[in-house]
């Protein structure tokens, strides 16, 4: 089983020979207070991440046209 195959609890456990009841995954939550600094900080990053983008096109379109 290599990193990037993904597979359901009873295949997994198929796979392993362990019980369904067995197969335990970690999982985190961000706590309720922290979504709104969570969703500007992501607004922020792909909105400066668009900006880059778009100011490598109008620098390549400029550059080809002339």
């Amino acid at each position: 089983m290599d990193g990037d195959t993904l597979f359901t609890i009873g295949g997994l456990a198929r796979r392993t020979g362990l019980t369904v009841k067995t197969i335990r995954f970690c999982v985190t939550y961000q706590p309720a207070g922290h979504f709104w600094a969570l969703q500007w900080a992501e607004t922020g990053l792909y909105l400066g991440l668009t900006l880059l983008l778009a100011g490598f096109c109008a620098w390549w379109i400029r550059r080809r046209v002339t």
